[in-house]
């Protein structure tokens, strides 16, 4: 008989298996509230200094327009307005190689005390809303999707196709709803979150 100190002879070790969907679920539980995504963003925002967020809501149809194409329209019916997703910008230091790196790890945490994100979720509470987050920032982004439909998580990073164009300073959250349906909270509650925030 071995003791618990002594390795294990043989072939027949096997990886322990991680429901990456319920971890992420799990710990969403402790994030819950209407407007924890916002925070998460804007204490992203101040982190990478920024002096400007934007916060975007899409219905399918003004995401369908293309960037700089301005049309002429009578402003929405909040009452009847349904979200396909939203977008979250912030003009703050674009993205190094070690946020890319950082982003894609569970409770890592971040090594800089005197930035938020100690404890490495608080990015996942963009998992309360969205099932595919992309982030994009200077000349690369990274999407977040759910291979198969299954319960693990990847990524896919990528450079940018290169254009004429300088380069955004905007380091752009696109988070297209699990669930369309209305804007969160009246405008109010949200303007009441946001100042309370600044």
């Amino acid at each position: 008989m071995t003791d618990r100190h002594t390795p294990w002879v043989g072939d027949d070790d096997e990886p322990v298996e991680v429901n990456q969907r319920a971890l992420i679920d799990k710990v969403l539980a402790r994030y819950s509230g209407k407007f924890t995504v916002f925070r998460e963003l804007l204490q992203n925002a101040d982190d990478a200094e920024a002096t400007a967020v934007q916060i975007i809501f899409e219905t399918k149809s003004t995401a369908e327009i293309s960037e700089g194409t301005e049309e002429a329209r009578p402003p929405p019916n909040l009452d009847d307005i349904v979200l396909w997703q939203w977008v979250v910008k912030n003009n703050g230091m674009l993205f190094r190689d070690e946020d890319w790196s950082r982003l894609k790890k569970i409770a890592d945490g971040n090594p800089d005390d005197k930035k938020i994100g100690a404890f490495g979720v608080g990015f996942y509470s963009l998992f309360s809303i969205t099932e595919a987050p992309l982030v994009t920032s200077g000349t690369k982004r990274m999407g977040f999707y759910w291979r198969d439909g299954k319960n693990q998580l990847f990524v896919h990073r990528e450079s940018l196709p290169e254009t004429a164009e300088p380069t955004s300073p905007w380091t752009t959250f696109t988070l297209p709803l699990r669930q369309i349906g209305p804007p969160p909270g009246s405008p109010l509650e949200l303007l009441r979150f946001l100042a309370s925030s600044i």
